[in-house]
């Protein structure tokens, strides 16, 4: 069996807590509790939710951007904890992040030239005329005209400063990129050929992605696994055409009957309480159990493990859907 590119072993974070100088205790802000998931290489691994449950604190502990309150992060084999989770080896980082807003992740003062070269200074350490032709080599990468090196990222549509985003993310020469909602400040038909770009990429350099959105038509487009989080935790995983074909978790369901679908009305999911629950002080049993039909007093009281249900496929509930 392969060794996995990508594992998290209870990765947790929480904001906050801790005594105040009067000695009271604060309380904390639960944002990721006890996640854990494994990623072989080469493929993508899609994480989905709704916004506040999590996505993104995870990808950044992932990426190493964050540091997790407990929990492991293994890269190639490699065991990471805390802060200085990213190995840098042979000039090169094992783990790159494309940010959700294009233009807000580039340095309005520098060139795009100036752009991509930081990382091939600092990591690859190239001098400047290998420097200056692997700019050209990650321009024509991401399908863009080498003119635009000299332009500022003012000067560039959304879509062309996602690209650049992306360039400077391959520029590391990494084995797995986080993607954080890398389309959803794009028109849709820019969303499509950024897609359909990042697929090219991936085959090309045999990348491995963990694609975090809350978009499920990109999801269901892009993974070969999907990880489904709530309030924090993951709720079901499984390979992405069994989740979408056979759910298992209410809150999966809910989110497919949720999204729109062209020459569908749109159904009642009959569920009159959307919001989260409150991070700073978690319910002690199920955190779906508020907006669930199936719920019992097992759930009000006790939270559920992930459990197999099937082949790769992993439930926390104590009453899967059939």
């Amino acid at each position: 069996m392969n060794e996995p590119a990508l594992e998290a072993r209870g990765l947790t974070k929480r904001y906050g807590g801790g005594a105040t100088l009067l000695g009271r205790r604060r309380a904390a802000n639960h944002a990721v509790s006890d996640v854990a998931l494994s990623l072989s290489r080469g493929e993508t691994l899609g994480i989905v939710g709704e916004s506040g449950c999590g996505k993104s604190t995870l990808a950044r502990m992932l990426a190493g951007l964050t540091p997790p309150s407990a929990g492991t992060v293994v890269i190639n084999g490699q065991v990471f904890v805390g802060d200085g989770i990213v190995p840098r080896r042979a000039g090169r980082r094992a783990i790159q992040y494309v940010f959700q807003d294009p233009n807000g992740s580039l340095n309005p003062r520098k060139t795009v030239r100036n752009i991509l070269a930081t990382p091939l200074v600092r990591l690859a350490r190239l001098d400047r005329r290998r420097r200056d032709e692997r700019i050209i080599e990650l321009m024509d990468a991401v399908k863009l005209r080498s003119e635009f090196v000299d332009r500022y990222p003012h000067e560039l549509s959304g879509g062309q400063a996602q690209r650049i985003g992306i360039a400077r993310a391959l520029a590391a020469s990494p084995d797995i990129v986080i993607l954080d909602e890398p389309v959803s400040a794009l028109d849709v038909s820019v969303q499509a050929q950024v897609l359909s770009l990042l697929g090219e990429l991936q085959e090309r350099f045999r990348l491995t992605y963990v694609f975090i959105s809350h978009n499920l038509a990109a999801i269901e487009v892009v993974s070969d696994h999907v990880a489904v989080m709530y309030f924090g935790r993951i709720v079901e995983q499984a390979p992405a055409r069994r989740l979408f074909a056979h759910p298992r978790h209410p809150y999966t369901r809910l989110l497919l009957d949720s999204a729109p679908v062209i020459g569908r009305k749109s159904r009642q999911v009959g569920v009159e309480i959307a919001e989260l629950p409150d991070p700073y002080d978690p319910p002690p049993g199920c955190a779906f159990a508020p907006r669930c039909s199936s719920v019992t007093a097992h759930c009000l009281h006790d939270a559920p493990d992930l459990t197999r249900m099937a082949e790769n496929h992993d439930v926390a509930c104590f009453h899967p859907l059939t």
